[in-house]
């Protein structure tokens, strides 16, 4: 008896994206790099993702859509798209970017299931993407999905 075949990238993506336009999270985290940490609160309701970063203020809402993801900055005067030159800019000045924080990789239209992999003691696809244009700070990324629950588990982007 064969093994079912896994199933497609694109299939695993309309998953995960299905998946975090559902969640409902409150949680306290931090954006780690080696002894690098700033810390953050992630709240999201649905669709929006709200990132407040504190020391200085500044608050981020990422809408994620059914074909795209759209990047706010959260202002005293209202809300203002991130530009495509401010996606790419370190937040706090180190680790992530802005680019990063907005799933732009989970719209990608070429990717594929390299293998499978444990995360943790999770059972995961792992998946590489292709970058459509230059306008991502990464040609590749690779992603670590949640075999049984969809979810993220780990991002590893590359220029």
């Amino acid at each position: 008896m064969s093994a079912e075949p896994p199933p497609s990238a694109k299939e695993i993506l309309d998953s995960v994206r299905m998946l975090e336009s559902r969640q409902q999270i409150d949680l306290q985290g931090q954006l780690r790099q080696e002894e690098m940490m700033i810390p953050f609160r992630l709240m999201q309701n649905g669709p929006l993702i709200r990132y407040t970063f504190t020391n200085p203020d500044e608050t981020l809402e990422l809408r994620l859509g059914e074909n795209s993801a759209r990047l706010e900055l959260v202002s005293d005067a209202g809300t203002e798209k991130v530009g495509a030159s401010k996606l790419q800019e370190k937040i706090r000045g180190k680790i992530v970017t802005y680019g990063d924080l907005a799933f732009k990789f989970l719209y990608w239209p070429s990717a594929r299931v390299l293998s499978e992999e444990n995360v943790r003691t999770r059972k995961c696809w792992k998946l590489q993407l292709r970058a459509p244009s230059r306008e991502s700070p990464y040609s590749n990324v690779l992603l670590w999905v949640d075999k049984a629950s969809g979810a993220l588990m780990r991002m590893e982007g590359y220029d």
